[in-house]
């Protein structure tokens, strides 16, 4: 005799089987490492007078900023996985974001003369460190983007823009959840954020032309290397 399932006993079995294939998933992302532990990130709505907690080395590229006059400005924190939104110096908005999947902080000195077909090697796959600035786009497949202005190879360029999706195996979207501490270290060298981060930013930069990027180096001991630090016109009103 056959046995046919209800409706709702077919239903349940479907929810166990994608219930199952998401933990197999996070295992798989486990399997391969999360190389390092991503700071408690703080929702909008929950950031007091004081804002978020800053790493050591946001802090110290925050008042770099300061001292540079820069008031208004986007940060990656590289080391963390984090793309953090500053307004008179302070610290709004503070999401995760993947960069590049290799964590070097400089380009091989050819890259901006190879094509895009040309720079599919891992040492390419760099988001470099610097200060840069950021100015609205358009891409067919990601849609609006935020353009970094200075980097542009023959026939490609860097950008903040919606997460790929398009390599499941390298689960980008689990990798940008809040509550998981995950290696945010898997681009091309774009940075991608999750789909309400990116309207979040351009909402916060509706009209953004040349706002400056503060890039972080992979390591603390580089920032002197990629932001020397000038004498402050004004003394910092941030609290070490």
């Amino acid at each position: 005799m056959q046995n046919f399932l209800s409706s709702s006993s077919a239903r349940n079995l479907k929810r166990a089987r994608r219930r199952a294939a998401w933990v197999v998933g996070l295992v798989s992302i486990s399997c391969a490492g999360f190389a390092r532990e991503a700071p408690k990130i703080q929702p909008v709505s929950q950031i007091t007078a004081h804002g978020p907690t800053l790493s050591s080395a946001s802090a110290r590229v925050r008042d770099i900023a300061w001292a540079n006059g820069d008031r208004d400005f986007l940060m990656i924190d590289k080391a963390f996985g984090l793309i953090l939104l500053f307004k008179n110096g302070e610290p709004i908005f503070i999401r995760p974001a993947l960069t590049g999947a290799n964590p070097a902080d400089r380009f091989p000195s050819d890259a901006l003369t190879k094509s895009d077909a040309e720079t599919k090697d891992l040492r390419y796959k760099v988001t470099p460190a610097g200060r840069f600035t950021v100015t609205h786009g358009y891409d067919e497949i990601f849609g609006e983007t935020l353009n970094i202005n200075e980097i542009q190879g023959l026939d490609w360029d860097l950008a903040i823009h919606r997460v790929a999706r398009g390599n499941h195996a390298q689960y980008r979207e689990i990798r940008l959840r809040p509550d998981i501490s995950a290696d945010r270290h898997i681009s091309d060298g774009c940075i991608n954020v999750a789909v309400d981060t990116m309207a979040a930013l351009l909402t916060f930069l509706p009209n953004a032309q040349k706002v400056p990027i503060y890039i972080l180096p992979s390591r603390d001991e580089s920032i002197p290397d990629f932001f020397p630090a000038r004498r402050q016109a004004t003394p910092s009103p941030h609290r070490s």
